[in-house]
């Protein structure tokens, strides 16, 4: 079973390296969900992480409904992503009637094959807005996406459980990729259900010794994801139970 890790960073994924995952989905901004990394996070982690590295292709947080400046600014991201050298591309879009854009995916698709090698393809989460998951998952056979990245239109993958096998069971031209949630008290079931790979962050807050002022400081974060004076990064030990379990 794959175990692909979402790392905001360069730490983040030498930490999960050093766990043991098998793959890489590169973001930033994990408290929104992620977004696109920089170039330069990019650059450093294909030069020093020597796991395949799939690229979320996201320009903002928010739906996953996009206007003419966002795709420009994606398809100038996509060019600098195959440039770099990374192994697989991860995006979603979709229609204003919460269905999956499939002009949009074609359109990907295009860019993709312009790349001097082929690139893996997962649709990510945003099938988990449309109106049925199962049902989407059947319109993606028809086109080269490898992976299906879901929590079964659920809030977490164990209430999804049942709809993410009934996906698994009608994607049958690459894998359905259970995330949003995998921790090691569930891994185990995807496991005996006969998926093939499992997505998670397993990240914690860090304290570098950075010293909270006694003065108030104006707040740049907002939510529980985020923490002003500490560091969202993956944590080994959060990680190291759910790899032994299903390795």
């Amino acid at each position: 079973m794959i175990v692909e890790v979402c790392a905001n960073g360069l730490d983040s994924a030498l930490r999960a390296q050093e766990a043991g995952a098998d793959r890489i989905e590169l973001c930033a901004e994990l408290s929104v969900g992620g977004i696109t990394p920089s170039q330069g996070c990019l650059k450093q982690v294909l030069q020093e992480v020597d796991l395949p590295v799939h690229v979320l292709l996201r320009p903002r947080s928010g739906p996953f409904v996009y206007n003419a400046a966002e795709w420009r600014q994606m398809e100038s991201e996509l060019h600098a992503i195959l440039d770099a050298g990374a192994h697989g591309i991860v995006w979603g879009g979709l229609t204003l009637e919460h269905q999956i854009d499939l002009k949009g995916l074609e359109r990907i698709i295009r860019l993709m094959e312009q790349g001097t090698q082929p690139l893996s393809f997962t649709f990510h989460r945003a099938i988990d807005w449309v109106v049925n998951p199962v049902e989407a998952a059947a319109e993606l056979t028809e086109y080269p996406v490898d992976t299906i990245l879901s929590s079964g239109g659920a809030l977490s993958v164990e209430s999804g459980f049942e709809t993410l096998c009934r996906m698994k069971e009608i994607f049958t031209s690459g894998v359905v990729m259970p995330g949003g949630g995998v921790k090691a008290s569930n891994s185990v079931a995807f496991k005996t259900a006969g998926f093939q790979a499992i997505h998670l962050s397993g990240t914690a807050f860090e304290d570098r010794g950075i010293p909270v002022a006694k003065r108030i400081f104006p707040q740049f974060n907002s939510g529980d994801l985020v923490a002003e004076f500490q560091v969202r990064v993956t944590n080994r030990e959060s990680l190291r139970p759910v790899i032994e379990i299903v390795k």
